[in-house]
């Protein structure tokens, strides 16, 4: 096996108060999460400028502890810790590439990734401290879909936390709707960017959703299922590329717009939605993309 840890040279930086967003309401808490790491041990492992973020990678003592110990969801004899660096570095730089092609104004510069492990198969690959610009990755996961190669999963995941992190920004007041919702789409946009619609309609939903037998959850307006925000998604996506919803004939650019209005509104509610769908020229409503998912789902 190669040594588990490189060399740790480069210096273990928390200063981050010089970047500092002049967003009414948005308490950055950037500093307080990575404090709370430091104290339980981590070391920076990697770095990357990515479209004028500077991305860090750090390994948590967790973490740590487990690759020492081969702890791994699948068994990995020949673990690399530069090429697994490098696959993590990499997924997050072709989807900033991309959320920064239709996204050019997103003021983020500093963007910290902290290797955790918890334990077990958890439930998300990834997830974000709120108001934090702060991604922490679960080892078992990632590590499993490295060995896989399975690239759309972490594409998914990485992009979507991203988009957390800009909503927690934009809307300090932000609704799980909305925070979710917006996550949702982003995700979507980039495996349609990554991998083709084709691939999409086949695939997305096997991968990302499970089979819903209770419906009575599309009556509530809180929306914590996220198979309904999904399967939401999917419809939206499959009904505007298929013309079902009017709008431009460049669906892609469209849905592009949509997604980027909606990301940076700070209408938390469903009216939110709806002013981004208007923005777009698309013709269609919040209630309308709930009452035809909940059909395609009946059928």
């Amino acid at each position: 096996m190669k040594q588990l840890f490189f060399s740790f040279a480069l210096a273990l930086s928390l200063e981050v108060s010089a970047d500092v967003f002049p967003v009414p309401g948005y308490t950055d808490r950037t500093t307080g999460v990575m404090t709370e790491h430091e104290k339980k041990g981590i070391e920076v492992s990697a770095e990357r400028s990515i479209e004028g973020i500077q991305v860090k990678l750090y390994i948590s003592q967790s973490a740590k502890t487990a690759i020492a110990n081969s702890a791994f969801l699948i068994p990995d004899a020949g673990y690399d810790q530069d090429k697994f660096n490098s696959f993590i570095l990499d997924t997050f730089e072709t989807s900033l590439e991309y959320l920064r092609q239709i996204n050019p104004n997103q003021e983020v510069k500093i963007l910290n990734l902290v290797l955790i492990d918890k334990g077990g198969d958890v439930g998300t690959i990834s997830e974000v401290p709120v108001h934090s610009r702060v991604i922490e990755l679960h080892l078992g996961r990632w590590h499993k879909y490295f060995l896989r190669d399975a690239k759309s999963f972490v594409a998914v995941s990485s992009i979507h936390e991203f988009a957390h992190i800009i909503n927690y920004i934009y809307s300090p007041k932000e609704t799980r709707l909305h925070r979710e919702m917006t996550g949702v789409m982003v995700e979507c946009l980039n495996f349609i960017q990554l991998y083709g619609m084709e691939s999409f309609l086949a695939s997305y939903r096997k991968s990302f959703t499970s089979k819903m037998t209770d419906l009575t959850v599309f009556n509530s307006d809180v929306y914590t299922n996220m198979n309904v925000i999904r399967n939401m998604a999917f419809i939206f996506f499959q009904n505007l590329y298929s013309g079902t919803y009017t709008g431009s004939t460049d669906s892609r650019k469209t849905s592009e717009e949509f997604v980027m209005n909606y990301l940076m509104n700070s209408k938390d509610d469903q009216s939110g939605f709806d002013d981004a769908l208007t923005k777009a020229g698309i013709k269609l409503t919040f209630k309308q993309l709930r009452e035809d998912t909940l059909k395609d789902l009946k059928s």
